[in-house]
């Protein structure tokens, strides 16, 4: 009896939130033997006060893998306790306990309806770019050498002028790239085929064979005029994809397979 009367008059740990949870909804990792949750924020109230519409990540350490709370979804309020500190500069708030999943706040749903509305960029060389906000890039469809792909530029309305002249200096010398890229992964992983990933009735593919089977996909944009190739395998490395990342200055890394 005496420890429930205590309890009533110890103060509750933390801070009171409510807050939308972003598209990327949770993420789990583990380091060192340490399991971890976060999950975004892309807006918040703390303690009744105005709203912060400053993202903010929230941070729970977690026994294993495999535990989940349920109801935290992406694009959906959630109420808690926690504490709110400076992380190496990042906005993390703590968490201590779940109050409530999928709540409700009138100016936290006026955000998430805005939130779903798309955002776009118009440009006048390639059309209409949609915001992918789970991605965190512009996304839309382009001609590369007759070919239809998926073009991205990654980075933010601020950034999209920079990121979309990258990617009309790209498209103006496609010829040039198309080559010198094809060339590189030509390179760097035809002997890798035929040394690693032969069937064993297949025979070892010249650079022309190799080069017919394998179609690019993507493109993706970054800043400081950085790029990434992506590529359909045609099956030569066992549905892999190909990828080669590059820099308008003429630079290519090594290509790689991944999958």
């Amino acid at each position: 009896m005496i420890s429930k009367i205590k309890s009533l008059f110890q103060p509750t740990k933390g801070d009171s939130f409510i807050g939308l949870i972003d598209e990327d909804g949770v993420g789990k990792s583990s380091f060192e033997g340490e399991c971890s949750m976060t999950f975004g924020l892309c807006a918040y109230i703390k303690n009744n006060n105005p709203v912060e519409t400053k993202e903010a990540v929230v941070h729970r350490k977690i026994p294993n893998m495999d535990y989940t709370i349920k109801g935290l979804e992406p694009l959906t309020i959630v109420e808690f306790r926690g504490e709110q500190i400076d992380y190496h500069g990042q906005n993390r708030i703590n968490l201590l306990s779940i109050v409530k999943t999928e709540s409700s706040n009138a100016v936290l749903e006026e955000i998430l309806q805005k939130r779903l509305e798309p955002v776009e960029f118009k440009s006048e060389v390639f059309g209409s770019f949609i915001l992918d906000r789970r991605s965190h890039w512009f996304e839309t469809k382009a001609q590369w050498k007759n070919q239809q792909i998926e073009l991205f530029l990654s980075g933010t309305l601020a950034d999209i002028r920079g990121l979309e002249s990258t990617a009309i200096k790209l498209f103006i010398e496609s010829d040039k790239w198309d080559e010198k890229i094809k060339k590189k992964i030509a390179s760097d992983l035809l002997s890798l085929k035929n040394e690693s990933w032969i069937d064993e009735n297949e025979s070892p593919l010249s650079e022309k064979e190799f080069l017919s089977k394998i179609t690019l996909e993507s493109i993706v944009i970054h800043d400081e005029e950085d790029f990434e190739f992506w590529f359909n395998d045609g099956d030569i490395f066992w549905g892999h994809t190909i990828s080669v990342e590059g820099n308008l200055n003429g630079h290519l890394d090594k290509a790689g397979i991944h999958g």
